[in-house]
This record gives structure tokens, sequence and C-alpha cells, in this order.
């Protein structure tokens, strides 16, 4: 019985120090709230923030308790409608779902590395610029309602999902750069103000995350039914497309936006 209840306690004890290694903890360090695991932080919200001139730059690692965290994640909602923000700063960490969905006065948004998650910075209304330079994708709804937003500049993204700036009613000009290889539904639908866009070679699919009609077989593009608006293709007929033109499905990627312009865009794909 003794023999028993010591291999009982021995497994307890085994048990708890398992736990206790990967068990999550909290704590705030310069305003910012963290949750560590391992050698990792995310960042989940917020505490006392004083930021200097209304800037937010998530560092790279945070020193506690003696030790040093790699930070790799901003959590969900750990933003949402926080207020003081007005420019943003983000080196190599994900951005989770509503991160900073509803900070009202943000204007400006600068991320290098990293994935932006769904609604992330949705109803962003006072948002103007946004750079993101990151082998990554941009998640749906994320810019969605920004409608003070006028220049977007990618680098590296290589998947803009469904509605990530629809409804940016200002947006003006984007630049897609480098590895950009698929465009979702409606991801640009509702930019009535756009005028500049310039598609890199890379790019594969528009609306690719829905169903793709095509005229036949042999063909190896689609007619762009809705891809960029909803009024007449007169002049947009199968012959004035370019054999190498990347498919586009029969949902709309900029609906209500630049159809006008379709043809000028495809002559402005990158040299």
């Amino acid at each position: 019985m003794n023999k028993l209840s010591l291999k009982q306690i021995l497994l307890t004890l085994c048990m708890l120090i398992s736990v206790s290694a990967t068990a999550e903890i909290t704590a705030v360090v310069g305003g910012l709230k963290y949750s560590f695991q391992g050698n990792k932080a995310t960042v989940i919200g917020y505490e006392n923030l004083n930021l200097s001139g209304g800037i937010l730059e998530i560092p790279e690692t945070v020193e506690w308790n003696g030790l040093s965290f790699d930070v790799s994640e901003i959590g969900n909602s750990a933003f949402y409608s926080c207020n003081q923000i007005i420019k943003l700063i983000i080196k190599y960490q994900n951005v989770g779902e509503d991160a900073f969905k509803s900070c009202e006065n943000l204007e400006y948004v600068d991320i290098t590395g990293g994935s932006v998650g769904k609604r992330a910075f949705r109803l962003c209304t006072k948002l103007k610029d946004v750079k993101i330079s990151s082998y990554s994708y941009i998640g749906s709804f994320a810019f969605n309602g920004c409608t003070s937003l006028e220049s977007v500049s990618l680098n590296w993204i290589y998947d803009i999902y469904d509605d990530a700036f629809s409804n940016c009613t200002n947006l003006k000009w984007i630049d897609f750069g480098k590895n950009l290889q698929r465009i979702g539904s409606n991801a640009f639908g509702n930019c009535k103000s756009l005028t500049y866009v310039i598609f890199p070679e890379t790019l594969e699919q528009i609306c690719p995350y829905n169903s793709v009609r095509k005229w036949g077989s042999s063909d190896n593009y689609c007619y762009p039914y809705d891809a960029f608006g909803n009024p007449s293709y007169t002049d947009y007929s199968k012959s004035n497309l370019p054999s190498d033109y990347p498919l586009i499905s029969t949902n709309a990627a900029f609906t209500h936006s630049i159809c006008y312009l379709f043809r000028k865009l495809v002559l402005n794909r990158s040299e």
C-alpha cells in the first residue's frame, strides 16, 4: 500500500513538472501584456500603455524574469478599439484576427514579416497608408472598411484573401510588389477611387477561392465577368486579353471599382 502511494506521488510530481514546463504564463512589460510559453511570447493585450507621439513598435524580443523571449505573434483582439495608436510598426510577428480592429486613430501601418489575420485592421477609419513586406498572406476582411486608406504597398505577399480591402472607398493606389500569386473574391470590392494598379508577373489567379468558369478546355484564362466590376464588358472581349493572362473566376475581385480600367490594367502588368 505504501509502495503504491509512493508510485502515485511520483507520477503526480512528474505530471506537474511536465505541465509547468509548457504552462502559459502572462505578465505586463512596458505596457504590453504578454503570454509566455517556451521561448516564445505573444502580445495579448495592453495595460497602462503610454505611447510617445502615438507610435507603437512591437518589440522583436522581450525580457522578463531574467529570461529573453522572441515575440512571435500579436494575439486575437489584442488591441481591439485601442485609440492611442497613430503609427504602428511590426517586425516579424504574425498579426492575429481582429488584433487592431476599430483602432479609430490609427493612420499608418508598416509590417515587415508575418501574416495578417482576418479583420486585423477592419474599420480603422483614419488609416491612410499601409506597407507590408512579408512572404505571407493577408486574411479576409483584414482592411475592410478603412475608408481613409489611400495607398497600399505590398512586397512578397503571395495571397490576398476575400474582401481583404473591400469598401476602402478612398483607395487610389496599389503596388503589389513581387511574388503575388492569388487575389481573392471581392478583395478590392467597392474601392471606387482606385486608379493605379500594376500586377506582378507572378500573379496566377484572381478569385481562386471560388469556382472558375472557362470558355473551353483549351483556354488558359477565364472570361473576366464580375472580376473587376459589374458594368458591361463589351470592350473587354476574349480577343482583347493576352493568352498568358492569369485565371479569373466569375466572382469579383474588384467589384464596383475599376472595370473601366481593365484593359489598361492588363497592359500595365510589370515589365
